[in-house]
């Protein structure tokens, strides 16, 4: 990848961001939004130099051999073909590990104890949850029928969620979706959830071109557990990321400029 390493795609601050650590990203950051988890692995970098903070090649061994114990990979062989099934260099595959030591070293100093239970005081309703099931249709008279036949006792909600739900991300559980916290939910369906006098079964909630009807197992009030500090490490982080963005400056090339020479006979 060594001819895009010149091609810049965006900026932070003074540091360009290349095509190859965008190439990078596409290989080990799978599901997210890899132009912004490049962006983020530039500002984490920044920020891990201005704390001081170092990787020695004792970390990295430490790590690696962690990798490895979770992948069963006993041998230096296995390894070596487990990167090549996943088109990883060992170059690539040590970056990624000082990448994610590097992360959790800037989050400890982020998250810190106080710095967790400042962000839950202040954001109390937030941590607010429910235990809840969905079944979500594309039509209104379906929605209609599946809360007549539930209300009726005629059948039970995880079977109409087995049988009709569109929400294929909890189809196989009958339609449980489990803990949600505020704004988890699109906000038609967290307004009638989170209301105090809703009752246990709700809907049909028109969501766009979506119908949500939701079954409520419990409503919890806020608490300081793990679950919460994991969701204030992540606005604790996303705040440091937006503020450290706001500071340097990040600047996108949507057609970054091509390598010196390109295109030239």
């Amino acid at each position: 990848m060594e001819q895009f390493n010149n091609v810049a795609i965006a900026t932070v601050g003074d540091e360009k961001i290349s095509l190859s650590d965008l190439i990078f990203h596409l290989k080990t950051d799978l599901n997210q939004n890899v132009l912004e988890s490049t962006i983020h692995e530039c500002l984490i970098k920044t920020a891990s130099r201005e704390m001081g903070i170092s990787i020695g090649n004792e970390d990295l061994q430490a790590a690696s051999d962690n990798f490895r114990r979770k992948k069963a990979l006993l041998s230096a062989q296995e390894t070596l073909d487990w990167l090549a099934d996943h088109g990883l260099s060992i170059e690539e595959f040590e970056r990624k590990l000082e990448g994610d030591i590097v992360l959790e070293r800037v989050v400890n100093e982020v998250a810190s104890e106080e710095a967790l239970r400042k962000m839950f005081n202040e954001n109390l309703t937030e941590f607010q949850h429910v235990k809840i099931a969905l079944i979500v249709v594309d039509k209104a008279g379906v929605a209609q029928e599946i809360v007549s036949q539930i209300q009726e006792g005629e059948t039970d909600f995880i079977e109409l969620s087995l049988k009709y739900s569109i929400f294929h991300n909890v189809e196989e559980n009958g339609g449980y979706l489990g803990r949600a916290y505020r704004n988890d939910l699109p906000f038609e369906v967290d307004a009638q959830v989170f209301d105090e006098n809703t009752p246990e079964l709700v809907g049909p909630i028109e969501v766009g071109d979506s119908y949500y009807i939701v079954k409520i197992y419990e409503k919890m009030s806020a608490n300081f557990d793990k679950a919460a500090k994991g969701l204030c490490t992540r606005m604790l982080l996303d705040q440091f990321l937006q503020e450290k963005s706001t500071g340097l400056g990040v600047k996108v090339q949507i057609l970054p400029d091509p390598p010196s020479g390109a295109g030239s006979e």
